[in-house]
């Protein structure tokens, strides 16, 4: 098969470097900038003084260590609280001075019903005490203000 006689030039030999024509480059003069920043931009506006927002943030303390800080925008006073437990001492105290008289009203006692009375009281008292001389149920019955 032929190709189609003339639809086909053939290609010209690269003019070297030095004939090439030289490159035109549009020199663009410096646009001034606008006067108002374009309605499709942002636009920094500096901020004032630091405004209380309630939040924690980091900073810096005086040494340059990182520290966090909160922000109270209502400047209330802290709200105390205090637990006391002084009900709770004073009947454990009680009880403590009951075992005592106890204990030393069954040593003392010559009947032995009547000692296995006051045994079996004691044993009550102790039980009581055991109850509640701990943490957990000074916390529960402690007066919370």
């Amino acid at each position: 098969m032929e190709g189609i006689a003339g639809l086909t030039q053939p290609m010209a030999p690269a003019a070297p470097a030095a004939q090439a024509s030289p490159v035109r480059r549009v020199e663009q003069e410096p646009q001034a900038a606008p006067a108002r920043p374009a309605p499709d931009m942002d636009e920094y506006i500096p901020e004032g003084e630091h405004i209380p927002s309630g939040l924690y943030w980091v900073g810096r303390d005086e040494d340059g260590s990182p520290k966090v800080f909160f922000d109270d925008p209502g400047g209330s006073p802290a709200e105390t609280c205090t637990t006391d437990t002084g009900r709770v001492d004073r009947e454990l105290e009680q009880l403590r001075r009951r075992r005592e008289e106890l204990a030393r009203q069954a040593d003392a006692q010559t009947d032995p019903s009547r000692a296995q009375a006051l045994e079996q009281k004691l044993a009550g008292v102790e039980a009581e005490l055991a109850r509640k001389d701990n943490d957990s149920y000074r916390r529960q019955h402690a007066v919370i203000s």
